[in-house]
């Protein structure tokens, strides 16, 4: 899906670069000139193509590459026996959800502790993999009502506001390490928030 997302993004930035020496010139379209031009029938009809290209595919929602995902998956049916334990997969999110989140920050702490700062990277593969598979299992409302993120953050920003204002060096690590969790917990609500839009239904 980020790879979709990647190539469209790099389709459309060509599309314009190239449109402007066609439509924004002269105001007409690639086949209109070169019929004006007398170009050969094979001529005309790959500028017809073109036009189909830089013109029809612009406007065409950005996000059906994504629906056309759901369409292919959505078909596969919770009720066979092999899909069983899918039923129950947005259980699991919490757990995954941590999971990803200590390696997020064990990633990060590596990299800062080789002198890698000025590198900076950045994984939404996971949240939107969350809000694809909550979509194609119609669990959405389900994960919804554990109200999973909200409690985590709070959770987090609770360990830091009960830590007294002298701290010893322990107490210290572990108001650190509550930040760091909240702040991955609020990034990785953030993008899964966002990568649901990609999935709504029209």
């Amino acid at each position: 899906m980020g790879l979709v997302s990647l190539l469209k993004s790099a389709c459309k930035r060509y599309y314009f670069d190239i449109q402007q020496f066609f439509t924004a010139r002269s105001g007409k379209t690639c086949e209109e000139l070169a019929r004006e031009s007398r170009q050969t029938a094979e001529t005309c009809a790959a500028a017809a193509l073109a036009d189909s290209f830089m013109l029809k595919d612009l406007g065409r929602n950005e996000l059906q590459d994504f629906h056309i995902f759901l369409q292919m998956f959505n078909k596969e049916s919770l009720d066979s026996e092999d899909c069983k334990h899918l039923k129950l997969f947005y259980i699991m999110i919490p757990a995954l959800t941590v999971n990803f989140a200590n390696s997020f920050i064990h990633t990060k702490n590596t990299l800062a502790s080789k002198n890698m700062n000025s590198v900076y990277f950045c994984d939404d593969g996971f949240p939107i993999g969350l809000a694809y598979f909550l979509k194609v299992f119609g669990q959405e409302e389900e994960f919804r009502r554990l109200n999973w993120f909200d409690s985590a953050i709070e959770k987090y920003a609770n360990d830091q506001a009960s830590r007294s204002q002298v701290l010893t060096t322990e107490q210290s690590m572990l108001m650190k390490r509550a930040e760091e969790y909240q702040k991955e917990f609020e990034w990785i609500f953030y993008s899964f928030v966002a990568a649901q839009q990609f999935f709504k239904d029209n």
